[in-house]
């Protein structure tokens, strides 16, 4: 399934967690993270986002990141 075919909740998990890995490698910078995480969360409703939250959450559990 190609990104832009997960449900958006799914498709901010994503970003939020490409995001925390390129800032664990000392890649980007605090206001570009910001800015995208800002641009993609306009477009989805509070749930999505809300959602999208709580699977990257439960990703960094799982995984032991967090």
């Amino acid at each position: 399934m190609l990104e832009h075919e997960k449900p958006a909740a799914e498709q901010f998990a994503n970003t939020m967690e490409r995001l925390y890995d390129s800032a664990q490698k000392g890649l980007g910078t605090p206001l570009g993270t910001e800015m995208i995480l800002k641009g993609l969360a306009e477009r989805l409703t509070p749930e999505e986002r809300n959602e999208g939250a709580n699977i990257f959450a439960r990703r960094m559990h799982e995984q032991g990141r967090a």
